[in-house]
């Protein structure tokens, strides 16, 4: 058996019926195994040696040499030849192999010549069927527009013949063959995939158990399925930006990944920059991204605890009230030197402590500081500041508090008070980890365990929320949803998805690289999640346009015959899939006309004798191309209906001109296109003091259009694709001073090098 032929076709392909049939009717053995990774369409190999057959034609005569049945009429290598080459050009063109079927009149005179050689004999070379035979009837099986000319009278032999092969045992026989390898196949690579599938998962949970990563998403360590508890306490200062989007995702993962809880909270210890709008964008925000959290707090509910807790230590001798001048503190914790109040009394600590919680003129000169250690090589944990005094009235506790805690005292205590079990944060805290441990161990606390990752940091990006608030403050952008800024809001005005930023964040996991990273890799993601659905459009240059730097469309003249000035004529309209790829996004009307336009910037590189190709139309000869002073273009083709080879031509979108304004109701659309707010790829802390050398000017350029009439039913929110231009995100939908509909779009980057404008 295991020397027996192998019979493969590829799982994509048409089954080869005609092979499976002879298989049958001349006895030959062999084993038949469909497969799904199969560049040829069918396949017969010898195990014992390296020969394979990789033809129909040769499959065939191979079965029928072998087992003596079958033979056509000598001679037999012209015989083959011939048939195979009528077959090739008059048979698969209309038959589902093709890419583009020829149209039924073409197939109808292809079988009245089969008919006239049935005419005379039952068969097509033999008075019996023969591999000419099952090689012929196997593709009339794949012409979907054959049986309404099996009616025809004229073609009654043909008629006869089908269905002597039709109804002939073998081909019957084949049908059930067929069925059950391709059934066989399926099985056999359910079970191999099964394998492989295992084979990786325990192939992941080594490389977990190693590194703390698997390749699908982050794993925490030590985690306890049903008792993980993760957080995210943004601070209530800015909208939320790509980076705290990476922060959110990464701990709604982990979350759910373990069945346990996600808990949010605002970190709301700083009067000076937080306010109720951002905080209430910044739920906003995590509804937009699918982040469900299951509690939630304000670290302001905690802080009468907070100061207990500070007094505690005081009183303890292991904080103190410092009056140091700020210059002086930075320059005695770089050189190690001791604060001249750390040796002061409890009580002394206690009276200067009064002085912070007054606000007094002198207290707001105080620090809180804990008594950590000035010897420390980590100089962050060289006597840290705790608790400060700030007199601006808090977004939910008023002027009740003059003193407020430190980010680096609070945040231990209300993770550990909350049941937080793993708390994640960028690693440009690590050094203060040290600090976190401390203040646990100081105050006899449960101390979560503290992960780190790296900060998403992207080029030509400004993620300093105080920079973000100086350009919104001088007018540079139109707020925080601006497009150009890296917020949530923006970038879903870019287009971006919820699903390409999980992927992207998942991905990353806990990957601690500070490598400034291109948008490129997501806007690529991005674009596989619109890219289904996001229906295609024809758009040109909006022909009303009047401003300066406007562009108008080619007109192009379409002759049926241009040395005759016979005007083209045909149907009006047809309908044409919105998505070629996806026919469950529906169809539009495609518009025709003798005139036509055509993007300036294409209409630029046609030539006259040139052969192209008009999408959705098909094939044109460029007869005569006009260019006048004022910049406008006028140019005639030829039709060529009969000319289907597309391979090698240029494809153009275009829109129907017609003959009188508005004909067609074109919807007008404003294509924006967005560049980086900064010029420098990469910006350094020292680089924020001097931002405005970086800064770029005219960074949203505009271009007006008109598209087919059916992108009227796109809705603000949803994207778009206009064919050989980019996709674009709807973010406005309006009805302009005409009473026609416009469409505000945002240009959506695919993450290639260059990206695509109108016409290029």
């Amino acid at each position: 058996m295991s020397n027996l032929p192998i019979l493969s076709w590829g799982l994509n392909n048409p089954v080869p019926m005609s092979v499976l049939a002879m298989m049958k009717a001349s006895s030959f053995s062999c084993r038949q195994e469909p497969t799904q990774a199969l560049p040829e369409p069918i396949l017969l190999t010898f195990p014992d040696i390296s020969t394979k057959i990789a033809t129909e034609m040769g499959v065939l005569f191979y079965m029928a040499l072998k087992t003596k049945k079958f033979l056509p009429s000598q001679p037999l290598s012209e015989t083959m030849d011939q048939w195979t080459y009528f077959v090739q050009k008059n048979l698969i063109p209309h038959s589902y192999l093709a890419s583009r079927p020829t149209p039924a009149p073409m197939l109808e005179s292809v079988i009245a010549v089969l008919a006239r050689i049935l005419d005379s004999s039952p068969f097509l070379t033999t008075p019996t069927p023969s591999i000419i035979d099952y090689f012929v009837f196997g593709v009339c099986t794949e012409v979907p527009m054959l049986p309404e000319l099996l009616e025809k009278p004229e073609l009654k032999s043909f008629a006869s013949w089908y269905s002597m092969m039709d109804q002939s045992p073998s081909f019957k026989a084949a049908v059930g063959v067929s069925k059950a390898a391709v059934a066989l196949a399926k099985k056999r690579q359910a079970a191999e995939s099964k394998m492989k599938a295992q084979a990786a998962r325990v192939k992941k949970e080594g490389r977990a158990a190693k590194t703390g990563h698997s390749g699908e998403g982050p794993v925490l360590p030590h985690a306890i399925e049903g008792k993980v508890c993760t957080r995210f306490p943004p601070e209530p200062s800015g909208y939320l930006h790509i980076g705290h989007v990476k922060a959110a995702m990464l701990n709604h993962y982990c979350a759910r990944k373990y069945k346990g809880r996600l808990h949010f909270r605002f970190d709301d210890t700083n009067p000076v920059k937080e306010n109720i709008e951002f905080v209430a964008n910044i739920k906003r925000d995590l509804k937009t991204l699918g982040v469900d959290y299951d509690t939630t707090s304000y670290t302001s509910d905690h802080f009468d605890d907070f100061l207990e807790r500070a007094e505690f230590l005081i009183k303890e001798g292991k904080a103190f009230v410092d009056d140091t001048d700020r210059d002086t503190m930075r320059q005695e914790r770089m050189e190690c030197i001791d604060s001249k109040n750390r040796t002061n009394s409890v009580e002394k600590n206690f009276k200067m402590w009064e002085e912070m919680k007054k606000g007094s003129e002198y207290g707001q000169t105080c620090v809180l500081r804990a008594k950590s250690g000035m010897d420390n090589p980590n100089g962050s944990m060289r006597d840290f500041a705790i608790y400060r005094v700030c007199l601006i009235p808090h977004h939910r506790t008023g002027s009740k508090y003059k003193v407020y805690p430190c980010y680096d005292f609070s945040c231990p205590i209300i993770d550990s008070k909350e049941g937080i079990t793993h708390a994640m944060r960028t690693s440009e805290f690590q050094d203060r980890d040290e600090q976190y441990a401390w203040v646990c161990k100081q105050l006899g606390i449960r101390c979560p365990m503290v992960l780190s990752f790296s900060r998403m940091n992207l080029e030509y990006t400004v993620m300093s929320k105080r920079l973000l608030q100086q350009f919104v403050d001088a007018g540079a952008v139109d707020g925080w949803t601006d497009p150009r800024f890296p917020t949530v809001q923006g970038i879903r005005r870019r287009g971006m998805t919820t699903e390409a930023l999980r992927k992207f964040v998942v991905l990353a996991g806990f990957s601690k690289s500070k490598n400034c990273q291109s948008w490129d890799k997501l806007w690529s993601l991005n674009t596989a999640f619109i890219d289904p659905k996001s229906p295609r459009f024809m758009a040109v240059e909006d022909p009303s346009d009047k401003s300066a730097d406007a562009e108008s469309p080619a007109l192009v003249k379409v002759w049926k015959s241009f040395s005759d000035s016979i005007p083209w004529s045909g149907p009006e309209s047809k309908a044409v899939l919105l998505h070629k790829k996806v026919p469950t996004l529906g169809t539009r009307k495609c518009f025709y006309d003798h005139h036509l336009f055509v993007a300036h910037a294409d209409a630029l590189l046609f030539k006259e004798g040139e052969k192209l190709t008009l999408k959705n139309w098909g094939n044109v000869v460029v007869k005569k191309i006009d260019k006048s002073s004022d910049g406008s273009i006028v140019i005639d083709v030829e039709d060529m209906p009969s000319d289907t080879n597309f391979r090698d031509t240029l494809k153009y979108t275009w829109l129907a001109a017609g003959d009188s304004a508005g004909k067609y109701a074109y919807v007008h659309g404003v294509l924006r296109y967005f560049s980086p707010l900064v010029s420098k790829r990469e910006l350094k802390p020292e680089d924020m003091e001097e931002i405005d050398k970086y800064i770029n000017t005219d960074t949203c350029t505009e271009k007006h259009v008109i598209i087919s009439p059916e992108a009227a039913t796109c809705e603000e929110g949803s994207t778009l694709q206009l064919e050989r231009t980019g996709f674009f995100y709807v973010d406005k939908k309006t009805i302009n001073e005409e009473g026609e509909i416009e469409l505000i779009l945002h240009h959506i980057p695919e993450g290639k090098k260059k990206e695509q404008a109108l016409g290029r």
